[in-house]
C-alpha cells in the first residue's frame, strides 16, 4: 500500500466531516455515497490505495451510535458483543496508515511547490528582456537612471525647504538599485559609467558642528570611482543659514572633481563662494544653475560654459563670462533688463520671468542694439501686476530681435476664474514686429488671457508660422482664445471659388503645417474646427501651389475635461489614413 503513494495520486473531493445521523433512512442513503467521495484513488488503476481494516459506514455503526443515545453500562454492546479491543487496534493501525498518508501528501504538496517555483525561474529565461543587447539594454538604464541623492542628517526641522522625500531605493540610488538587481544589470551598470554621473546631495547647516559623515563621504568615493572619466552632473542643496566646516566637508569629494562638472545646479540660502573658491578650474561646465546670483565670478574659469539660470544677475560678477552664454533664463526686473543686451551679445535662446515682488518701474527704454543671433524668446508672465509697466510691453517695446525663430508666452502663476488680465499690448507688439523683421515660424500661448481677435491679428502679422499651439490653462470664458471665431480665421477661406475661378484668395499663417490646442471649457465648436482642419488639408501640391497655403501635416486636440465623441471627428480620422497624424483625446 506504502509503495502506491509514491505514484501519482488523485485525491476525490472530500465531503464534509462524518457527523452522527440524525435517522436510520438519512444514514442509510448517504452511506454509499460519502464511501465514494471519501476514497483515495491510485492515478493508474483507478484503485483504492487505502484498505480499511475498520469500515465505519457498515450497518454496526449504525447500532452504534443508536445504542449510544438510547443505553447505557455494559448493556449497550449486549445486542453483538464484538471484541472491542481487537477493533480498537485495528482502528489504530488504520489511523497510523492516514497519518502515512498525509506527510506523503504533504512532501508531495511541498515538491509540488518547489516544482512551480523551478519552473517561473526557468520560464523567466524566455524573458524578452534577456534578449536585449547590452548596449540597449545600457541605454535603457540610462534613461531610467535620475539623480543619485545623498543626503546627510540630522536635518533643521525648522527648514523652510526640506530634503527631497524619498521612499524607495530606486528614488535616491537608482545606480546602485539597478546594479543589485542580477549579476547582469550589475556588469551592465558598472559599465555604463553615465549613470553614476548624475549626483545630487543635500546638506544641512546648523549652529552646532556636527561630526563627519563616513558612510556617505565612502559611497559619493564609490560612485565618482564607477563614473570614470564620465563628466559628471551635480546638485547641491545647502539647508539653513549658518555656515559651519562640517557642512562644507561633505561637498569635498565633489569639489575635487569640478575639472569633470558639466552641469551644476546649487540651492539654499548661503552664497556658493563659501563652498567653491576663486582658483578653482571647470573645464568642462557647460551649465550652470543657481537662485541667487551672487558670487558668479568663482566660475570665470569655465571656457565651456554656455547656459545660465539664476534670478536676477548679481553685483559682484564682472569676471563671469558672460559673452560665452548662449542661453540665459533670468527674472526680468529693471536691472537685468538693461544690462542684459550689453552683457550678453551671443544669446540665441533667452527665457524671461515677471517678478510679482519686483515690478518694472522704470520708463521704457531701447536697447543699444539688436539681438542679432537671438532665435528663441520664451517670456512667463503674471495675469496682472497692477499699475506697473508689464514684461510683455517692456520687452516689445525695447527689444530688437531679426532671427528671432520661436516665441512662447506663457503663465506660470496661479489666477482666479474672475483674474484680472492686462490688455495684450498689440500696438508695441505691431511696433516689434515691424522693426525686428523676423521670421517666427513656432508661437505658444500657455495660459495667456487674450482675446481671440487679438490672436488674430497677431497670427496676421506672422506669414511664416509653422507650428501653433494654445493651452487655455482654465481660462475664464471672456479670455479664452479658442473659440469658433478663431476656427473661422484659421480657415481658409473661398478655397472653392479659388479652385474653380483661379482668383487668389488671402489667409493667416499660409505656411502652419502643425496646430496643438488643449481645451479645458465645455463649449467647444466641433464642427468648425473640423472645417479649418480640413481647409488645410491640401495633400496635391497643385492645389496647394494655387491658394498658397502649406498642406497641414498634424493636428492635436486635448480636451481636459470634455467628453467628446469620436464618431465626430470622423473625417480627421479619414485624414489620418492619408498620412496625417491626428490626436484627439
Amino acid at each position: 500500500m506504502r509503495a502506491l503513494v509514491h505514484d501519482a495520486l488523485t485525491l476525490e473531493p472530500l465531503a464534509r466531516p462524518f457527523e452522527p445521523p440524525s435517522s436510520n433512512s438519512e444514514f442509510i442513503l448517504s452511506a454509499s455515497q460519502k464511501m465514494t467521495n471519501r476514497t483515495l484513488l491510485c492515478k493508474n488503476c483507478r484503485q483504492s490505495v487505502v484498505k480499511p481494516r475498520v469500515n465505519v459506514h457498515d450497518t454496526s455503526t449504525l447500532e452504534l451510535y443508536t445504542n449510544l443515545r438510547t443505553q447505557y453500562g455494559p448493556s449497550a454492546l449486549e445486542l453483538n458483543p464484538p471484541d472491542i479491543n481487537d477493533i480498537l487496534f485495528q482502528c489504530d493501525r488504520d489511523l497510523e496508515d492516514y497519518e502515512y498518508l498525509v506527510a506523503q501528501l504533504s512532501r508531495i504538496l511541498e515538491q509540488k511547490k518547489r516544482l512551480e517555483q523551478y519552473r517561473n525561474a526557468l520560464s523567466s529565461l524566455r524573458s524578452p528582456i534577456r534578449k536585449l543587447p547590452t548596449e540597449t539594454l545600457a541605454s535603457i538604464f540610462d534613461y531610467a537612471c535620475d539623480q543619485n541623492i545623498f543626503q546627510a542628517f540630522p536635518w533643521d526641522e525648522d527648514s523652510e525647504d526640506p530634503p527631497t522625500t524619498i521612499s524607495l531605493p530606486m528614488e535616491f540610488l537608482p545606480a546602485s538599485s539597478i546594479s543589485s538587481t542580477c549579476s547582469r544589470f550589475h556588469e551592465v551598470a558598472i559599465s555604463t559609467a553615465s549613470l553614476w554621473s548624475r549626483l545630487k546631495l543635500e546638506i544641512s547647516s546648523h549652529d552646532d558642528d556636527e561630526s563627519e559623515n563616513p558612510a556617505m563621504s565612502k559611497m559619493l568615493e564609490l560612485y565618482l570611482r564607477r563614473s570614470k572619466s564620465f563628466s559628471l552632473e551635480i546638485g547641491l542643496y545647502v539647508g539653513g543659514d549658518v555656515w559651519n566646516r562640517e557642512s562644507t566637508h561633505a561637498f569635498t569629494p565633489l569639489l575635487q572633481q569640478c575639472r569633470r562638472w558639466k552641469t551644476f545646479e546649487y540651492r539654499g540660502h548661503l552664497t556658493i563662494d563659501m563652498f567653491i573658491q576663486n582658483e578653482e578650474e571647470f573645464d568642462l561646465l557647460e551649465k550652470i544653475k543657481m537662485g541667487n546670483g551672487e558670487s558668479l565670478d568663482i566660475f570665470e574659469r569655465a571656457p565651456k560654459l554656455r547656459e545660465l539660470d539664476i534670478e536676477q544677475i548679481g553685483s559682484d560678477c564682472s569676471r563671469f563670462p558672460w559673452h560665452q552664454l548662449t542661453y540665459l533664463d533670468i527674472y526680468g526686473d529693471d536691472n537685468s533688463l538693461v544690462q542684459i543686451k550689453d552683457i550678453c551679445p551671443n544669446l540665441t535662446a533667452l527665457s524671461l520671468w515677471e517678478d510679482g515682488n519686483d515690478f518694472i518701474t522704470t520708463p521704457v527704454i531701447p536697447c543699444t542694439g539688436p539681438f542679432t543671433r537671438l532665435n528663441s524668446l520664451e517670456v512667463n508672465v503674471l495675469p496682472d501686476s497692477g499699475d506697473t509697466i508689464g514684461l510683455l510691453d517692456h520687452i516689445f517695446s525695447s527689444f530688437t530681435c531679426p532671427s528671432l525663430l520661436k516665441l512662447q508666452i506663457d503663465t506660470k502663476a496661479d489666477f482666479s476664474p474672475d483674474q484680472a488680465w492686462r490688455p495684450w499690448p498689440k500696438c508695441t507688439f505691431n511696433a516689434f514686429m515691424s522693426r525686428s523683421s523676423c521670421k517666427i515660424t513656432e508661437l505658444s500661448l500657455m495660459g495667456v488671457g487674450i482675446s481671440t481677435a487679438d490672436v488674430i491679428s497677431v497670427l496676421y502679422l506672422l506669414t511664416s508660422l509653422q507650428d501653433l499651439s494654445i493651452d487655455d490653462w482654465d481660462l475664464p470664458r471672456n479670455w479664452n482664445p479658442i473659440t469658433s471665431e478663431l476656427m473661422v480665421g484659421l480657415h481658409v477661406s473661398g478655397l472653392g471659388r479659388l479652385l474653380t475661378t483661379g482668383k487668389p484668395s488671402t489667409c493667416i499663417v499660409p505656411r502652419l503645417r502643425h496646430i496643438s490646442f488643449t481645451f479645458s471649457g465645455t463649449a467647444f465648436d466641433d464642427a468648425a474646427f473640423i472645417s479649418m482642419i480640413l481647409s488645410r488639408r491640401l495633400p496635391n501640391p497643385d492645389e496647394a501651389a494655387k491658394v498658397e497655403v502649406d498642406c497641414l501635416r498634424s493636428v492635436v486636440l486635448k480636451f481636459t475635461t470634455r467628453r467628446v465623441d469620436m464618431r465626430d471627428y470622423q473625417p480627421l480620422w479619414d485624414l489620418e489614413q492619408k498620412g496625417m497624424m491626428v490626436v484627439v483625446t
